[in-house]
């Protein structure tokens, strides 16, 4: 069962939006059983961040799971901050270089190594 759509909605506009500025600082803290960084994300840019997107890869590229995100796809306003964390199981993230990667509708992709 779904309910139609009377009129299809016209997303054309958000090609237009310019890149966002988005800063990241990441911290490391080991809890008990658990690897926890804290992920500051700060729009210094004059236009909104829309649905930055993080993943926590490999040296390899490829995306390290079980990964649990306090949050993803956000939104920044121009000046706004956000922080998130994610949480990983040491064994997974330890023994090997790894990064947090960002990008979003109109953010370039960034990539910053948080351990080697």
């Amino acid at each position: 069962m779904h309910t139609p759509s009377k009129a299809y909605s016209n997303f054309h506009n958000l090609s237009s939006i310019p890149q966002a500025d988005v800063q990241v600082a990441i911290q490391k803290k080991e809890v008990k059983d658990n690897i926890i960084y804290t992920i500051r994300l700060n729009n210094s840019g004059k236009h909104v961040a829309f649905f930055a997107n993080l993943k926590l890869k490999n040296e390899n590229k490829e995306i390290i799971s079980p990964a649990f995100w306090s949050d993803n796809y956000v939104s920044l306003t121009p000046g706004e901050e956000k922080v998130l964390t994610c949480r990983i199981a040491p064994k997974d993230v330890d023994a090997q270089p790894c990064r947090i990667e960002i990008s979003g509708w109109n953010i370039p992709l960034r990539s910053v190594t948080i351990n080697k």
